[in-house]
């Protein structure tokens, strides 16, 4: 008997034991969470700062904009700042300024190419600093694809329309993995092309997909990855295809 109660009174000390370590476990983690939405804690932000993880900073600046008629968009620059370009769309005049991370301008400029039916609607930084735009010139139906080179500072080096008169609206130019730039744009809202120039904005050859809605154009391996629609299928199926640096599949 006496054994059977040694067992017992050892068996109740241990889980007593058991659970004054568990207790004092529990009262040394933190009372509040990195991901319930509150600040609470050591926090300095919701969910961020003190034991979770470091807040990011958002940084808003009001540039010298135009007016509420212009369009902006923006791309990084090699040296992490950001490019922000845009377009009145009642004067054709167009803004472009550099800022860094924390929206400190560099610098801004006006452009103005004499037109008021004038679209930028992509851009990519040249290794040397200056930048080539795309878009469209005139109206939406009879536009043409216009092409703006301007230096480090935003004054205008060249510009030029091909496909005048065709409905062409270039919407995405990357820079070409053996030199030049690659652009991809549409006819009239359906065909879709895909053009190589030079640093000159000469034309060295273009591609037609009749077939297919491509919508965005991406380097990869040795030639370019499109993605868009099957436009020959009534389910409008996605699709991803590849093609070399001529722009063959």
């Amino acid at each position: 008997m006496n054994k059977y109660l040694n067992i017992v009174v050892a068996i109740l000390f241990a889980s007593i034991l058991f659970y004054s370590c568990g207790s004092d476990d529990e009262s040394t983690e933190p009372s509040f969470s990195c991901s319930d939405g509150i600040q609470n804690g050591d926090e300095t932000g919701i969910d961020c700062g003190g034991e979770c993880l470091e807040c990011q900073e958002t940084y808003i600046e009001n540039f010298n904009l135009p007016d509420e008629e212009t369009s902006v968009r923006s791309i990084k620059t090699l040296s992490e700042n950001i490019f922000l370009f845009g377009t009145n769309f009642q004067t054709g005049i167009s803004y472009l300024a550099v800022s860094d991370k924390k929206a400190n301008l560099i610098w801004e400029n006006t452009l103005d190419l004499n037109d008021d039916n004038i679209v930028l609607l992509d851009a990519v930084e040249a290794s040397n600093g200056d930048f080539i735009l795309v878009g469209l010139k005139g109206a939406f139906n009879s536009s043409s694809l216009l092409i703006v080179r301007v230096d480090s500072a935003g004054e205008l080096l060249w510009r030029k329309a091909l496909f005048q008169g065709e409905g062409a609206r270039g919407f995405q130019i990357v820079k070409a993995l053996d030199g030049g730039y690659i652009i991809l744009f549409n006819i009239s809202f359906s065909d879709k092309k895909i053009i190589k120039i030079d640093e000159n904005g000469d034309l060295l050859w273009e591609k037609e997909y009749p077939e297919n809605s491509f919508s965005t154009i991406i380097p990869n391996n040795e030639g370019y990855l499109l993605g868009g629609f099957l436009n020959a299928t009534s389910e409008n199926k996605a699709q991803l295809t590849k093609i070399n640096l001529e722009g063959v599949e």
